[in-house]
């Protein structure tokens, strides 16, 4: 059973060295590295061929993003048989050397879809450390969040349970559920560029009557990032059309649309240009991701206990409305946060 460490690069050799080691340090034997560069123009795929020989390194000749990027290392590496498995790992993540080995084990013994670890903020010596995630809890209006995040690691997230999703820095998947949602190889919708991919994957997943599992026993550090103003924007509309193409029937016309429409109204008021830009954005690929919309295997009552349970969640990222608008008046002129951006610190104690 080979486990495929997918690495998608984008002018990343700052981080490539501690995460290449990290890997070589795996307890698991049975791995492959196969790497896709988005034109890195800091040296990144010179380094990597010199000094990862045993990868295999796609060097592309434009940027195609997060997802794209995985998706061609997916078909490159296809056939991926039912036993196999793909881990999408970010430049910036640091596993634990067992990582590799306890989520594959979990995802043997519970016959979940896909599985992730115990994510940390990286932390100096001495300091207490705080959590990036330990998986993916979803909103009913769509906004997923890090469950977690920004919260001192007291020991409150030492049980495996199951969770709605996964950040795409570092989770695992089946091949089993590769060959469901991508029989040809686009695990990640490809329209989008940047942001949004994984929460759009666990959602179409779910659809379809697969599991996420929390696994605590494998340990990995992830930094994550701050999106700039375009990025924002675009995680902002890549969230509604998520929704747009994954909400069911009745949520969508009677709860999603008429609070996104608000939503769009306000972002218009407050930051015109901003808002415009959104809103052009959704109108113009509303009707593309409405043709992506597929009929789902779980019942609209068990989406409904997930959107529930998302409220009980703890976190430091802002979540509510509440919340998220003492962000937006914080930091006005952006768009909402994201669950891949670390809060500043000390992060608000939301949830806790």
């Amino acid at each position: 059973m080979t486990v495929y460490i997918g690495i998608v690069s984008f002018n990343s050799l700052a981080d490539l060295p501690a995460c290449i080691n990290a890997i070589r340090a795996q307890t698991y034997s049975d791995r492959q590295i196969v790497i896709r560069d988005n034109a890195s123009t800091d040296g990144s795929p010179e380094w990597l061929a010199q000094n990862v020989p045993e990868a295999l390194l796609i060097r592309g000749s434009d940027n195609v993003g997060f997802g794209v990027g995985h998706n061609i290392l997916i078909r490159t590496i296809k056939p991926v048989s039912d036993g196999d498995f793909y881990l999408t790992c970010n430049p910036d993540l640091v596993m634990g050397p067992n990582y590799v080995a306890a989520l594959v084990e979990a995802i043997q013994e519970s016959g979940a879809g896909w599985v992730v670890g115990k994510l940390y903020l990286p932390h100096s010596e001495g300091d207490p450390p705080r959590l990036y995630s330990v998986g993916h809890a979803l909103r009913r209006d769509g906004y997923a969040f890090n469950v977690g995040m920004g919260l001192i690691d007291q020991g409150q997230f030492e049980r495996p349970r199951e969770v709605f999703g996964a950040p795409g820095c570092a989770a695992l998947y089946s091949g089993r559920l590769i060959k469901t949602l991508a029989p040809t190889g686009d695990l990640f919708d490809p329209d989008f560029f940047l942001y949004g991919e994984d929460t759009d994957l666990d959602w179409r997943a779910r659809l379809q009557g697969w599991r996420c599992i929390y696994v605590p026993g494998a340990m990995a550090t992830h930094r994550g990032s701050s999106p700039k103003e375009e990025l924002r924007v675009m995680a902002l509309a890549h969230r509604y059309l998520s929704v747009i193409k994954n909400a069911y029937p009745f949520d969508l016309i009677t709860f999603n649309l008429p609070f996104m429409g608000l939503h769009l109204m306000v972002r218009c008021f407050l930051t015109p240009r901003l808002g415009t830009r959104l809103a052009g954005q959704i109108v113009r690929l509303t009707p593309r991701f409405w043709g992506k919309r597929t009929r789902p295997i779980l019942l609209r009552g068990q989406m409904q206990a997930w959107f529930r349970s998302a409220r009980q969640q703890s976190t430091a990222q802002p979540r509510t409305l509440i919340q998220r608008w003492r962000v937006f008046v914080g930091n006005r002129g952006s768009a909402d946060s994201h669950p891949n951006d670390p809060p500043k610190p000390p992060p608000p104690p939301y949830g806790a």
